[in-house]
């Protein structure tokens, strides 16, 4: 069997080792897919991102990975030519995480003040007044939540 084979998840044959006949060749499950995620990272030159992630979402309920998936390709080719800094990638954790509160229909702690969306109506954002769109029409258009303050 060529190597092509191999790498193409021909099936044909399992190697077992001798030593350890246990250790048979398992396709991949969720248990071993995030180890599969982080070598295809390191071998697309990842590594050292995922380290400045690594950095930038300590002690932040999000993983390095997750804040790398929702990176644009442009954005990791500005981090690579220095044009990104740490601060800037955890900001931008930062802001994922304040999204996935606010699709589970939770206010930001600094949405303190009521507002007028021409989209969504009376909502919650970090100032008073009126808009022609704001972050909750995200929600709106996606059918989640639009927490309302009381009139």
């Amino acid at each position: 069997m060529s190597w092509r084979e191999v790498m193409a998840g021909s099936t044909s044959i399992k190697p077992t080792y001798t030593q350890n006949p246990h250790n048979t060749h398992n396709s991949p499950n969720p248990g071993n897919s995030e180890d599969i995620a982080y070598c295809a990272d390191i071998a697309r030159g990842n590594s050292k991102l995922l380290a400045a992630l690594a950095v930038a979402t300590h002690r932040l309920p999000i993983t390095a990975r997750e804040v790398l998936d929702a990176l644009a390709p442009e954005d990791i080719e500005e981090w690579r030519n220095n044009n990104v800094s740490t601060a800037t990638l955890e900001a931008f954790a930062a802001s994922l995480l304040q999204r996935r509160e606010m699709e589970a229909g939770s206010v930001p702690a600094h949405y303190t003040k009521r507002a007028t969306c021409r989209g969504c109506g009376p909502v919650w954002l970090w100032f008073a007044g009126e808009v022609l769109g704001c972050p909750w029409c995200w929600n709106r258009a996606k059918g989640l939540p639009v927490p309302c303050p009381p009139p």
